[in-house]
């Protein structure tokens, strides 16, 4: 027996929850490496460290930035040439 069908709300809360775990567990690591770090390396290396971190940072939010919809988009495209050629497949058969 298999378990029901589940809705796509559910499906999508459920990898949204994934993720959002993933993001804080992500972070608590980052802090806990950062503090290790600041006992092991200089303040003039750790402010070395601070600076390229800030850098990092802002440019992979630069590079999100219209990564969301882009991703959206090319999926969209993608699904709808495949179901034209599936229809079209049916159709001249």
């Amino acid at each position: 027996m298999g378990r029901p069908e589940q809705s796509t709300a559910v499906h999508v809360a459920k990898g949204a929850s994934y993720i959002f775990l993933q993001n804080i567990a992500t972070n608590i690591m980052m802090v806990v490496s950062f503090a290790i770090l600041a006992r092991l390396i200089t303040p003039v290396e750790m402010g070395v460290m601070a600076v390229l971190l800030i850098v990092i940072g802002a440019s992979r939010i630069v590079a999100c930035l219209g990564m969301p919809s882009s991703v959206t988009r090319f999926v969209a495209e993608s699904l709808s040439s495949m179901f034209i050629q599936h229809m079209s497949t049916h159709i001249l058969l």
